[in-house]
């Protein structure tokens, strides 16, 4: 897309996207941390992360995220695909859908060769990310203490959901 214009920073396997829009991202290797922030009407496949992913003020935005950990900031009208190893945070953010991340189609559909899809799903396995859990939906959001569902974020109906 001729409007993205991204500007991103990877240092020491730590990576932070500013200010993108109407763009899709892959980054697909080990990362130590990740941060997105400012993007609109954008689609991010990343992972696997070792460490944290921040993610704050975006909107309307499909994340597809292997990370330890994932916090969410100022985030509206997103769906997030996650295979994590701890509850995704959130706070400050509304109308999020959440849905487990298939790593397996997810590769399949990278368009690259057998092998380096293989390659992708060990680093998964060597950062912890292999196994299917039900963190996803595990949604800690710190704007609604009540012990009832937040209606702040939902489960993303299998129906909807990108393959």
């Amino acid at each position: 897309n001729t409007d993205c214009c991204p500007v991103f920073f990877c240092l020491f396997s730590v990576c932070l996207f500013l200010h993108l829009q109407d763009c899709t991202v892959y980054l697909l290797g080990t990362l130590s941390a990740l941060r997105l922030q400012h993007l609109r009407n954008c689609h991010v496949f990343a992972g696997p992360v070792k460490g944290a992913t921040l993610v704050s003020n975006v909107g309307n935005c499909t994340c597809m995220l292997a990370a330890h950990q994932v916090r969410i900031h100022d985030a509206q009208a997103c769906d997030f695909y996650l295979r994590v190893r701890s509850r995704p945070i959130m706070e400050h953010s509304n109308g999020l859908r959440f849905a487990p991340l298939d790593a397996d189609a997810l590769a399949a559909t990278l368009q690259q060769p057998r092998q380096q899809q293989q390659q992708w799903l060990g680093l998964l396995g060597l950062a912890q990310l292999s196994e299917h859990n039900l963190l996803w939906q595990q949604v800690d959001d710190f704007g609604w203490v009540k012990a009832s569902q937040s209606p702040h974020w939902s489960l993303l109906p299998e129906q909807q959901q990108q393959q």
